[in-house]
């Protein structure tokens, strides 16, 4: 199975074979700008049956919102109820490492883009009642540090965390007064860490795991300062890698006016009552792997690694490195909302289920990538400048070898060299020499002559 997370653009750039043509036709190179990201959309099979519908229905009754929007807060709503009444173990030896499916996801875009109806119909899932019909209380709002703790008291399981704005949230946490809350939210995450609350006026108040899902928007006008001071080096302790469901839509709003689909509503509103029974009488259940999903599983995870250990330290490791959790908890979310009988389900994943969050993957990485342009460069023209500045300090004609013996900062891997060299090619910088001395193929790159040394 191909795993692709590259955005490289196919080249056109034609190859040359004779010298004499290549040193004689030039073109004046074009700018170097940001190219077009591969474009990754939520299509109906990267969600199970008991909530596609409910997905692509309400969000297309809502004026044609991004479904990306309603897709995400369902998963974080379904995560929430799951809390941890189950885990999963995404290696097959290693018992010592489970994962509690908490998600923080957050839909980016402008105003009137149907951001908080979006977030709105995926919470109308979370049941009301339990199944002794007592109500529930799952979800909490912008509340002190100090009440969420109680509220996380009365649910250890699990709660919702939800805030339409996450901007000013977000903001306050950063503040110094405010550090021990944000350590808080930063273990909440994890969804394993113990925490106590010290009062002075009465007991002491302590959570033996704090479990915590969340779900808000913010425009991308209130995300850009946070995400160039991240870049900057401030405010850089993994917060905001944490809401790794980061959906950015820019898609223009129309009219509609449908009925709502029943059937989609009551099969949706169906599975997460059985999501909540089955956390009503589960307790960290463990979920494995079969077979082949624990190939694909592992697989993933090596192909991340290898890509995590190439790259250049930046923003793009800071995520890589939870990419790894982030799948095993989607499969098991996937898992669970495609049960038939909460009473019997399964612990073994079937392979289905991992696919489908490989496929989560591509389109968080993709949402990832188009937030970070706000704040930076197409990372194909980043590592494109960085050889542009270098190419007087390089012969007139050279191969990728001898530019990565260099050693120069962005260009240390094979990759990153080639991911540059391909831009320069594009762009009318370089052009690709095939020579053949001794029958063997030989490829190397001259640089246009206004760009020599």
């Amino acid at each position: 199975m191909k795993f692709n997370f590259g955005f490289r653009k196919k080249l056109t750039t034609p190859v040359c074979t004779d010298k004499k043509e290549v040193d004689t036709y030039w073109e004046p190179p074009t700018k170097l700008q940001a190219t077009s990201l591969k474009e990754v959309t939520l299509a109906p099979d990267y969600l199970p049956e008991s909530v596609r519908n409910f997905v692509f229905s309400n969000a297309y009754r809502l004026n044609d919102a991004s479904p990306e929007f309603v897709a995400g807060a369902v998963i974080a709503c379904a995560a929430a109820v799951i809390g941890n009444s189950a885990v999963i173990q995404p290696k097959r030896n290693d018992a010592g490492w489970t994962v509690v499916p908490t998600i923080w996801s957050c839909a980016v875009a402008e105003p009137s883009k149907m951001k908080s109806p979006a977030l709105d119909v995926a919470q109308s899932l979370i049941p009301k009642m339990n199944s002794y019909g007592q109500p529930t209380s799952l979800v909490i709002g912008d509340v002190t540090k100090e009440a969420l703790t109680l509220k996380l008291v009365d649910n250890p399981k699990g709660i919702l965390f939800s805030r339409d704005e996450l901007a000013g949230w977000l903001t306050g946490l950063y503040s110094e007064s405010r550090a021990a809350e944000r350590g808080f939210f930063l273990s909440a995450f994890n969804g394993n860490s113990t925490h106590i609350e010290s009062r002075i006026s009465r007991d002491d108040v302590e959570l033996e795991a704090t479990v915590l899902s969340l779900l808000g928007t913010i425009q991308p006008s209130m995300l850009t300062p946070l995400l160039e001071s991240r870049k900057e080096g401030k405010q850089n302790d993994g917060l905001l890698e944490r809401i790794q469901l980061l959906f950015y839509s820019t898609k223009p709003e129309q009219h509609t006016d449908i009925v709502p689909d029943e059937e989609a509503d009551a099969s949706a509103k169906q599975i997460f009552q059985k999501l909540l029974s089955f956390r009503e009488n589960n307790d960290r259940t463990r979920f494995v792997l079969n077979d082949e999903a624990q190939k694909i599983m592992s697989n993933y995870n090596a192909m991340r690694i290898k890509r995590l250990n190439e790259e250049e330290q930046g923003h793009i490791q800071a995520v890589l490195g939870k990419y790894g959790a982030l799948c095993a908890k989607l499969t098991l979310i996937f898992h669970l909302l495609s049960m038939t009988n909460e009473n019997n389900v399964s612990n073994i994943i079937e392979a289905k289920h991992v696919k489908m969050a490989l496929k989560w993957m591509s389109l968080v990485e993709f949402h990832y990538h188009k937030v970070m342009s706000l704040v930076t460069e197409d990372p194909n023209i980043e590592v494109a400048k960085s050889l542009l500045s270098k190419l007087p300090e390089l012969p007139n004609q050279f191969n990728k070898r001898y530019l990565q013996r260099k050693n120069w900062k962005g260009l240390t891997t094979n990759a990153k060299c080639q991911q540059a060299i391909d831009c320069l090619l594009e762009h009318g910088y370089l052009k690709e020499v095939i020579e053949s001395p001794n029958g063997k193929p030989r490829k190397s790159y001259l640089i246009h002559p206004d760009f020599q040394k």
